[in-house]
C-alpha cells in the first residue's frame, strides 16, 4: 500500500449500478488522490459493494471501476469521494527550536520548516501530518 503524508486511513466502499453479468476477471477499481497523476489498481473485485481498506481520508479521491472485456480496461463509473478533512485545516503553533515536517492544507507534498524557540511560529496543516517537535494545535484555517 502507498505512504501519504495523512495519518488517518479508512476503507473506500463502492456501490456500484451491477450488471447482470459478473466479467470473468471481476472488475478493477482504480483510486488517487484528485490533482495526483498516479492510479492505484485494485483488480479482480467480486463484491458489491466493492470494499479497498488503507485509503488516505484527508483528501478529496477519485475513483473508477472498470473492466476488461478483451479489449484492454474500459470504465464503467467514475466516483468522486470527500476525504474527511480535505476543507478543514488546523493552525499549529510550533513550540520547540526543531525542524518540522507537515503537510500544507490541499497538499499532499510534506513540507519542512524550522522553528526557533521564541519565534511564535504558526503553521496551517492538514491533522495528523506534523512532526519533528512539540506543538500545538489551534483553530481552523481559512483557505
Amino acid at each position: 500500500m502507498p505512504s501519504f503524508p495523512c495519518n488517518d486511513l479508512k476503507t473506500l466502499t463502492i456501490n456500484y449500478s451491477s450488471g447482470s453479468v459478473m466479467p470473468d476477471s471481476g472488475y478493477t477499481v482504480q483510486w488517487r488522490i484528485v490533482g495526483t497523476t498516479d492510479w492505484h489498481t485494485e483488480p479482480n473485485k467480486r463484491a458489491n459493494p466493492i470494499t479497498i481498506s488503507g485509503v488516505p481520508s484527508c483528501y478529496a479521491l477519485e475513483a473508477r471501476l472498470m473492466v476488461d472485456c478483451g479489449s484492454g480496461l474500459q470504465v464503467v463509473e467514475v466516483f468522486a469521494v470527500q476525504g474527511t478533512s480535505t476543507n478543514i485545516c488546523y493552525q499549529f503553533k510550533l513550540l520547540e527550536t526543531a525542524t518540522y515536517t507537515y503537510t500544507p492544507c490541499n497538499s499532499t507534498v510534506p513540507q519542512t520548516v524550522y522553528n526557533q524557540l521564541g519565534s511564535e511560529q504558526t503553521i496551517c496543516a492538514i491533522n495528523n501530518t506534523v512532526s519533528g517537535g512539540a506543538y500545538s494545535r489551534l483553530g481552523t484555517c481559512i483557505i
